[in-house]
């Protein structure tokens, strides 16, 4: 209900004019429509916070991860090009399937190419199904 200021008269919500002396009531009705208003805007900026909350600690540690699993897949295969060349590789057409073996053998046991592997194994050992 909206009181009218001049005579004090109770009137319904939405009426622009008072009911008894006819005093516009415009500037209560936007006030209150106003109030609504903020209400309504500040409970959909609540629904949004809570939105991006949300979305923050579903999405921050799926992106850590990715992150660091391709830096780590990243320093293997960098590692592994360099032990390649280390090992007179790489292979090409005219290699025998016996320089290939040893080739393949020196860099599987090269320390740097091993440890980068283990590193990569271990940071994705639980995304294989």
């Amino acid at each position: 209900m909206i009181t009218c200021t001049k005579c004090g008269e109770q009137n319904p919500d939405g009426v622009y004019r008072c009911n008894k002396c006819g005093v516009m009531l415009g500037h209560q009705v936007r006030a209150r429509a106003d109030a609504q208003r903020s209400k309504v805007v500040s409970g959909v900026r609540l629904v949004w916070w809570i939105v991006v909350v949300i979305a923050v600690i579903v999405i921050a540690p799926r992106l850590y991860h990715f992150a660091f699993a391709s830096f780590y897949r990243y320093r293997m295969n960098t590692q592994t090009a360099a032990a390649v060349k280390n090992c007179n590789g790489p292979a090409t057409e005219t290699t025998t399937p016996a320089q290939k073996a040893e080739i393949d053998k020196c860099v599987d046991t090269d320390p740097i190419v091993v440890k980068a592997r283990g590193d990569y194994e271990d940071f994705t050992k639980g995304d294989k199904p």
